[in-house]
């Protein structure tokens, strides 16, 4: 029964690290690997405190450690797949102007020439999309007229390139714009691991651990100890009593046996006593009853014949 509870301990507190990790990391914009070691304590601790056993076993600290995992990497993808949803709702609200794809046009004609060992005087900036003051003249001149030759097919294209750019821009892959948040945040879950998560998720799992077996103090080989001499102490009093019932037994049979021959010879003499007292004619004395008189009985005349001859 406190195996039934201490799961039940392991399941809230687990949720509720969980829940804390979710709501700072989409209060924060995404929470730190710090909150492994908050996960793990409340899992720890809820286990321990959900727990009626005096003595906490090793296996709570390894079901609290479990519980502590499964929430940190559940944390870890609630996260990641927020943030690439709030990432792919930029990119849905994100319409290119017609600069914008111009620009598009402009930073290929710039990678063939420089393919071609001559300078396009490009300017590239880190994490800005590309705009007229960013090309050469003479490049940004030759880009506008061909966009101005494209059919619509053609400028959708462009269209589709330029929203390639912006989420490029974000550092997001060219999959969160066609395909699902979920399952791209479960592809990138294993790489998104840094230094921190290898230091703090360590951390966070032997508070779980610690946290759940905590006993006020006493470790794991006292406990053992403990609960050892408590079975000894037991068993010596169980074969104790046994054998104090087994020894009592043929004292007892033997009572009951003295009870019963001392029983039968009062009535044997008190049978002899009466059948003299008959043979002689005097009364014969009875013991009184519990609650009441003596009582004499009559007496007995015997009948002698005599031989006449």
């Amino acid at each position: 029964m406190d195996n039934v509870r201490a799961i039940k301990g392991g399941i809230i507190g687990a949720c509720v690290g969980l829940a804390v990790w979710v709501t700072f990391g989409f209060l924060l914009g995404g929470a730190g690997s710090w909150m492994a070691l908050v996960v793990g304590g409340l899992t720890g601790l809820a286990v321990n405190r959900w727990s009626t056993a005096e003595y906490k076993p090793v296996s709570y600290g390894g079901l609290a450690a479990m519980f502590a995992l499964i929430a940190i990497l559940a944390g870890k993808y609630c996260v990641l797949s927020g943030e690439l949803r709030a990432a792919k709702s930029e990119i849905a609200s994100f319409e290119p102007g017609e600069e914008n794809m111009i620009a598009c046009i402009a930073n290929k004609l710039s990678a063939e020439i420089e393919s071609q060992g001559q300078s396009s005087e490009r300017l590239v900036v880190e994490g800005e999309f590309p705009n007229k003051s960013q090309f050469a003249p003479a490049v940004w001149r030759v880009a506008e007229g061909m966009w101005k030759t494209l059919g619509d097919s053609d400028k959708t294209m462009y269209h589709d390139d330029a929203k390639r750019e912006h989420a490029a821009i974000l550092g997001l892959p060219d999959s969160v714009i066609h395909g699902s948040p979920n399952s791209v945040a479960l592809k990138q879950l294993p790489s998104s691991f840094g230094l921190m998560d290898f230091l703090c998720i360590p951390l966070g799992l032997a508070a779980a651990f610690f946290l759940a077996k905590r006993d006020g103090g006493r470790d794991l080989e006292m406990n053992s100890t403990i609960d050892r001499l408590h079975r000894s102490m037991d068993a010596s009093r169980a074969r104790q009593a046994f054998g104090r019932a087994s020894s009592a037994a043929p004292l007892v049979q033997a009572e009951q046996d003295m009870e019963f021959k001392k029983n039968v010879s009062d009535q044997i003499a008190e049978l002899r006593k009466e059948a003299r007292a008959a043979a002689s004619g005097l009364p014969v004395q009875t013991p009184a009853p519990a609650g009441g008189e003596r009582k004499r009985r009559p007496p007995v005349r015997r009948k002698v014949e005599r031989n006449r001859g």
